[in-house]
Order: structure tokens, then sequence, then C-alpha cells
């Protein structure tokens, strides 16, 4: 029943053809009827499923990479979180790195977008706590997704991002063990948000999480 409602939403009408394969948080918004963030949760959504032993058609995830593979810029180097020319076209850590996990969990492991894109999260490090670039960039949620995707990259790319990362984590984790709330946007979820995201982004050299094997 969820992956039919999953896909059902995959495939409501979309004013452009450039959102077709995507889903998006809410309906109508702006000009955009997809978002490259929602259209990563569900397409890992059909990787737990498959991942469970449930039969996920191709076309389901073929449709949404194909979406994905759009909103990249090959330009810049990245993903961006939707593809109207508006103050939604813009890249951050969560969907640079969502482009990368999103192709990871279709099968396509390190292509050369992917490792584009990883070149972009090496050249926009975690290194002041809590601050990002983009306004719009969540320090804490892109940290859970960078740190996923560089591990999916493996090699020089998690090797270069991860032990600086860490300690910039660790540094600042509170004596009661979790971290601050986000301090861009979404500050109301409160810190219990943020510590899920900062431990789902320590674990991945322990491969606790089927979904986040390589």
């Amino acid at each position: 029943r969820a992956i039919d409602f999953s896909r059902n939403l995959q495939m409501q009408p979309k004013r452009h053809a450039r959102d077709n394969g995507g889903w998006r948080y809410m309906r109508p918004v702006g000009a955009n009827d997809a978002d490259l963030t929602a259209t990563v949760w569900h397409l890992m959504f059909y990787r737990s499923a498959m991942n469970a032993g449930f039969e996920v058609p191709v076309d389901f995830v073929d449709d949404a990479t194909g979406y994905v593979r759009r909103c990249y810029r090959g330009d810049e180097g990245d993903f961006v979180y939707a593809l109207a020319d508006d103050e939604e076209r813009y890249a951050s850590g969560a969907t640079v790195a969502g482009g990368i996990i999103a192709l990871a969990m279709a099968g396509e492991h390190n292509t050369k977008m992917a490792q584009t894109a990883g070149r972009w999260i090496l050249r926009n490090p975690f290194s002041n706590y809590n601050r990002r670039n983009h306004p719009d960039d969540r320090f804490h949620y892109s940290a859970y997704y960078c740190s996923q995707a560089m591990f999916q990259l493996g090699g020089e790319y998690w090797e270069q991002f991860y032990p600086a990362f860490q300690q910039v984590l660790l540094e600042n984790q509170n004596a009661d063990g979790s971290w601050e709330p986000e301090a861009a946007h979404d500050a109301r979820f409160g810190n219990a948000y943020t510590t899920a995201l900062g431990v789902l982004s320590l674990t991945p050299p322990y491969q606790l999480l089927p979904i986040y094997q390589r």
C-alpha cells in the first residue's frame, strides 16, 4: 500500500514536464511541482522496500532518477533543490549530497556526475559548526546527507571529508549527547531532530543500516 501511495504521488500531473518523476513536500507551492530532497526520500523508500523483498518496478525508479539528473548543473558541478528559475533553484549540502545518494540508491555508483558533486562537497566543508554559506542550507540536515553521500563515493572523497567533519561534530556535541537546534531554519523542531541527524551522520563507518551500506 505504501509503494502504491508513493507511486500515485509521483504520477500526479505536473504543470511542467521538467518536474515529471519527482515528488513535492506540499503542492501547489510556487513554480515547482517537485523538489530534489522530497524525491530523494521517496527513492530511499523504494530502495528500502526492495531491500525488504518487495517488488518495485524499474520504471518507478527510472522516472525518479530522471528528475534527479535534471537537477544536476554541469557548469557548477552540483544539484539544485528545484528546477524553476526562482529562489528555489539553489544548491546546498543537502541537495548536492542528496543527488549522489539518489543515484547510488538506484545503482549508479561513482558516476562522473556523482564524483563532480563530491568535489563540490569538499569545496564546501563543515568547518563552522551550525553555519553554512547559503541561507537555506541547514547544517545538520546537510551533514546527514553529505556524510552518507561521501561514504557511498568512498576512497579519497571519504578520506578527505570524514575526519575533519567528525571532529567538528564531536567538538560541538553537548554534555548530554545532543546537538543544538538548526541555526538557519527549523529551530522549532528542537534538538531531538538535529541529534538524530548527528547520530546518522556519524554511523556510516559502522554500516549499521542496510539502506546506507555500499
